[in-house]
């Protein structure tokens, strides 16, 4: 991936923490262009006249404005721009906020790994070959489509330090299709239990808070968009990820995967769904402009699975993994999991009737010809 040069802009009312996080970002990105103001009431000031943003990171308490409301007019002027609320507080009304006006929430006080994993989500993002005008969209998709209560709930409880996991499986079983979903890849051979579990305590303890917090996010966003398509589409849609998850974890397994690569082999698997329900739904109470809605139509879904997971903190790996399925070639030069990404594919050509590609399978390093011919019979 080529790394361009970018844009930041500083929003915060206190000259000591913007100095503090133009000093770190320069030392992390000392090429990019940062730009910064001590008027949230003029925060676009500064921008007048010069590129646009890709990344805004404002406070949340300022005097006359706060941070949630620069993010808002931001959202408007700059939809492409990723928006970040830097915060010392946790309160619930933060975090309603932040679901819906920013992308992430960089607290206070901020570390230089934080900073990074959101220069490295820009950097990403804009590497992902989608129309500008479709990046515009999907950058405020969330507050035209916000996930649904569960998640914040449960980044609230997962923040605090103390939490139960009965705590999380009871926000859990508020929707009993994610229960439903958990119970199953607990007492899957995934996992390498032979005693089956009932209880949504007990899946979880099984599944590990990690995987169990994606799974909540992949099914609560699907059910979020799923309000603008059919019954039967959605029912459609949720089939086909879930059990293509599940088809690829057994089948990595058989072949013998480690279990971080067989757990991201499977997170990628089940967030294929979101793609197909962002071009499923019906863009025309979005964006009344029928080129726009032909527009997204022609994206790769693909793309626009990574694109929105990317924002929303999915790993990176995991989100690099499901772009490139669009060009799984192209995963050999970069080396990313190159045996776990061609089952991946492979098992998405079977899905479409498509055979893998005989020249994929030659430049597998170190594979062995027994698992070439598994990879094969996909």
């Amino acid at each position: 991936m080529s790394v361009q040069q970018q844009t930041v802009l500083f929003v915060d009312d206190e000259a000591s923490m913007l100095k503090a996080l133009v000093r770190a970002s320069r030392r992390l990105r000392p090429d990019w262009h940062y730009y910064h103001t001590d008027s949230p009431m003029a925060w676009s000031e500064p921008l007048d006249n010069g590129p646009q943003p890709d990344i805004i990171i404002s406070d949340y308490l300022m005097p006359f404005m706060n941070g949630d409301q620069v993010l808002e007019q931001a959202m408007v002027v700059y939809p492409r721009a990723i928006r970040v609320l830097l915060t010392g507080q946790t309160s619930s009304d933060v975090f309603v906020k932040q679901s819906r006006l920013a992308h992430y929430i960089l607290s206070k006080p901020f570390s230089d790994l934080e900073l990074e994993d959101i220069f490295k989500r820009s950097e990403y993002l804009a590497s992902i070959p989608l129309h500008e005008r479709i990046k515009y969209f999907l950058g405020y998709i969330n507050y035209l489509i916000p996930l649904p209560e569960i998640v914040e709930k449960i980044n609230r409880l997962l923040s605090s330090e103390d939490y139960q996991i009965e705590q999380l499986a009871d926000l859990i079983a508020e929707d009993p299709a994610t229960a439903s979903r958990i119970v199953t890849l607990a007492n899957s051979s995934f996992l390498g239990y032979h005693n089956q579990v009932v209880s949504l305590t007990d899946a979880i303890k099984r599944v590990g808070v990690k995987l169990t917090h994606a799974i909540v996010l992949a099914s609560t966003a699907e059910n979020a968009y799923a309000k603008r398509i059919s019954i039967n589409e959605q029912q459609t849609i949720n089939h086909r990820a879930f059990d293509f998850a599940m088809h690829c974890q057994s089948v990595a397994q058989e072949l013998g995967l480690s279990k971080t690569t067989i757990e991201s082999l499977f997170l990628a698997a089940l967030f294929t769904g979101i793609g197909k329900y962002i071009k499923a739904i019906d863009s025309k109470d979005l964006v009344a402009n029928e080129e726009f809605v032909t527009l997204l139509k022609a994206q790769d879904e693909w793309q626009l699975c990574a694109y929105v997971m990317t924002l929303w903190g999915l790993p990176h790996d995991i989100c690099h993994l499901i772009s490139m399925m669009t060009h799984p070639s192209d995963l050999l030069e970069h080396h990313l999991q190159s045996q776990s990404a061609i089952i991946l594919f492979g098992l998405y050509c079977k899905s479409k009737g498509e055979p893998l590609p005989p020249e994929w399978q030659n430049h597998l390093p170190g594979t062995s010809t027994p698992i070439i011919d598994k990879i094969a019979a996909l």
